[in-house]
């Protein structure tokens, strides 16, 4: 990212340009972090544990929008 001629904005060199955005790292954490668990201490079949780990991901990312819902300025 550079900032051109008659910008006034730094560039910003965190995670979220770098790799990805924190909401789809908390994502992929989550995923892989149940899918290991129910791999392995509840000696499930990979199928179910990549179906429970999308699916608690799934709600993880959505609760993380909630703040997103309460920020009312303009685009």
């Amino acid at each position: 990212m550079s900032s051109g001629p008659g910008s006034d904005k730094a560039p910003v060199w965190g995670i979220g340009s770098r790799i990805a955005p924190p909401r789809f790292l908390l994502f992929i954490l989550v995923m892989a972090g149940t899918v290991a668990w129910t791999v392995l201490l509840d000696h499930a079949l990979w199928s179910n544990a990549l179906v429970r780990g999308f699916n608690l991901a799934a709600i993880v990312f959505t609760i993380s929008l909630w703040p997103l819902g309460r920020d009312h300025t303009a685009a």
